[in-house]
């Protein structure tokens, strides 16, 4: 366990290192974000740094605040000179992507509830847990039962109904 005055210490680093690579990306003109991650690398555990991270709750919680601080701040540095321009543009690519994903995501579950019922959503939401516990080879599994689930529920919408009506348990509507 790292002690609080140490913890200090290194955010005081980090945040140092921050700025000057803030400063550095201005003035040579590349994105800071890269010099961020590069930041990242050289003191995470597979750098020079050494640092072990193995919390991924605190991580996401500090990737969220981390996210929120730039999306403010790009927020209060855009200028509306620099947003009217694109603003009809930008609008039109959100509502499509929105609407795009809207459709696709329905349709799938169209499929996976429509075709099996909960059968088909129970494997994959149980598939799941291993993801969320942070087990090993927990993504093997879960693309395993995706993949299966997703091969059942196409086979059988397909060839359900056709091989009803061979049966003739199938009634006209």
């Amino acid at each position: 366990m790292i002690s609080a005055e140490m913890a200090f210490i290194l955010a005081g680093v980090f945040l140092f290192a921050g700025v000057l690579a803030s400063k550095v990306a201005f003035k040579f003109g590349i994105p800071a974000l890269f010099l961020f991650l590069v930041i990242g690398m050289v003191a995470g555990s597979d750098g020079p740094g050494g640092l072990y991270f193995n919390n991924p709750a605190l991580t996401r919680n500090i990737g969220d605040l981390a996210l929120v601080i730039i999306l403010f701040a790009g927020g209060l540095d855009a200028a509306w000179q620099h947003i009217r321009p694109v603003l009809r543009v930008g609008l039109t690519l959100a509502t499509v992507g929105v609407s795009l994903t809207m459709v696709l995501l329905g349709t799938f579950a169209w499929l996976m509830l429509g075709t099996l019922g909960l059968r088909g959503a129970v494997p994959i939401i149980l598939a799941t847990l291993p993801l969320t516990a942070g087990m090993a080879g927990a993504n093997q599994i879960f693309n395993v039962v995706f993949f299966t689930v997703l091969v059942s529920v196409l086979l059988q919408g397909l060839s359900l109904p056709k091989v009803a009506r061979w049966l003739n348990l199938a009634t006209v509507d």
